[in-house]
């Protein structure tokens, strides 16, 4: 066998190009899940704010106190209030503006 250069990625040229859509999905599917968690705290939270408590750092305490678990099954801090926010304003991405994977071999 002779002496082959070989990327990370398998050696393929094509795959490199893969890559980068693996990496761009992997994304799309990272926001539409927050998306769709903050989705489903949005009335935990209102009804929070409409106990007057409006700061972050409140919210996270009273989620907290309420026994809801982060994603990962953590306590609640401020920032990831901050973050579930961020990502309740941000629309879903459409799965149909997604670009289709090349032709196997091509």
């Amino acid at each position: 066998m002779g002496s082959v250069s070989r990327t990370r990625s398998g050696g393929r040229p094509e795959s490199l190009k893969n890559t980068e859509l693996g990496r761009q999905r992997g994304t799309e599917a990272r926001r539409a899940k927050a998306a769709a968690r903050a989705k489903d705290l949005a009335p935990v939270i209102e009804a929070i704010r409409a106990e007057g408590i409006t700061s972050a750092t409140g919210i996270a305490k009273a989620l907290n106190d309420r026994g809801i678990p982060t994603a990962r099954g953590t306590k609640w801090q401020a920032v990831q209030v901050q973050r579930l926010e961020q990502a309740r304003r941000q629309p879903l991405p459409d799965p149909r503006l997604r670009v289709p994977l090349p032709p196997a071999g091509s």
